[in-house]
């Protein structure tokens, strides 16, 4: 599981769900925006700073998305 979370999101702060992650097996990946809320969206002005928070949560989800592929069972090879 790969959860992109803001760093200020209302709904609960990372810190506020590390608990709930730390029960979770296997244990998910996390993805902080810095300074984003829910939405991912920053205090920062400027379209180019919200742009760029989009195109770094693209490659991650990407990233990830491509170990999971390398560690399927399909792939004969295991996550690490």
């Amino acid at each position: 599981m790969l959860v992109v979370q803001g760093e200020r999101d209302t709904f609960g702060t990372p810190g506020e769900l590390a608990p709930v992650f730390a029960r979770l097996n296997p244990q998910p990946t996390l993805h902080v925006v810095d300074g984003g809320d829910h939405s991912l969206k920053i205090s920062r002005s400027g379209k180019g700073a919200q742009e760029a928070v989009y195109e770094a949560v693209q490659r991650r989800i990407v990233e990830w998305m491509r170990g999971v592929i390398k560690a399927s069972p399909e792939s004969g090879r295991r996550p690490g």
